[in-house]
């Protein structure tokens, strides 16, 4: 006979689950506060259109701390712009390096952005969480 066959959680899932609470609420704090938390990764709440579709609007992604010299043509990396007092972190492909300047354009922008320095290098920007 065909027994009807329940669904079990099993204590595998539960433990995934339970690893992943202090996880998740570590990056919900990473957000909201905007500093860095585990090994200095942090998580990035994305609110622009600027780089879909490779990375939606109010997805989370996170960047790990990089050194410019590490970065190449083609990395998604988190950089502070510097308009003055204004100093946002802005997150776009890297299209081009001359020696000691990036370019940076989102994949859904049009223009490219201001040529930026190593010092304002801070991310590469790692997978999308949500």
């Amino acid at each position: 006979g065909g027994g009807m066959k329940k669904k079990k959680l099993h204590a595998s899932n539960i433990v995934l689950i339970v690893c992943l609470l202090p996880l998740l609420s570590m990056l919900i704090t990473g957000i909201i506060s905007g500093k860095p938390t585990i090994f200095g990764i942090r998580p990035f709440f994305i609110m622009t259109d600027s780089m879909i579709p490779t990375i939606p609007v109010h997805s989370v992604v996170y960047g790990i701390p990089v050194d410019a010299k590490e970065v190449e043509i083609g990395d998604i990396v988190a950089y502070t712009a510097d308009y003055g007092w204004f100093k946002p972190t802005i997150i776009h492909r890297v299209v081009d390096i001359q020696d000691d300047f990036y370019v940076f354009k989102g994949d859904h922008n049009e223009k490219e952005d201001m040529p930026v320095s190593a010092e304002q290098i801070k991310y590469r920007i790692k997978k999308v969480i949500l």
